[in-house]
């Protein structure tokens, strides 16, 4: 293959991701708010048979999840009242916590912490540039598979053991 051949399959490939995301982006929203819908529908008629309400299914959207597709769907970086916001206006049940900017916020610094979002100034984040996210893909890429796959191991294991410590504590 020629240079100018990479050049246009890694174009070609970068399009299809951004087409990819935003279809991502728009799935989680409807799943997440088809989930609210039924919630409340369920609230005010019968229950599902044999599942109480307050439980969430293996295939619900988590909180953190919507909070991200929110900020990656932005044209302008938001802040925490920014999210709290959307996620109203699209129907997400806020009312089961009991401080839901705490819990926005808690969202917000774990993405942000785990590199899927970046910090804009003045408290509010934005999403990363297809540029960055591809920057992240060929870093990785760079290093041997094995290490990469020893490091996730490695920050697997000792999430569970903190999990424990904290289950042994209660």
């Amino acid at each position: 293959m020629t240079t100018e051949a990479y050049k246009k399959a890694i174009e070609q490939a970068a399009s299809e991701l951004q087409n990819a995301l935003r279809e991502r982006d728009y799935w989680t929203l409807e799943v997440s708010r088809l989930e609210q819908l039924i919630k409340s529908l369920s609230a005010t008629g019968e229950s599902r048979a044999g599942k109480s309400d307050t439980q969430q299914s293996p295939d619900e959207v988590g909180l953190q999840e919507v909070v991200h597709t929110c900020i990656r769907m932005s044209p302008a970086p938001l802040g925490a009242i920014d999210v709290r916001q959307h996620l109203e206006s699209i129907g997400y049940d806020l009312a089961k916590y009991a401080n839901p900017l705490a819990v926005i916020h808690g969202a917000i610094a774990r993405l942000n912490d785990a590199g899927k979002i970046a910090e804009a100034g003045d408290s509010k984040y934005r999403a990363l540039t297809l540029g960055e996210m591809l920057l992240r893909i060929g870093t990785d890429y760079k290093r041997p598979p094995l290490v990469i796959a020893r490091e996730r191991d490695a920050a697997l294991r000792a999430s569970l053991e903190r999990r424990q410590k904290k289950d042994n504590k209660k």
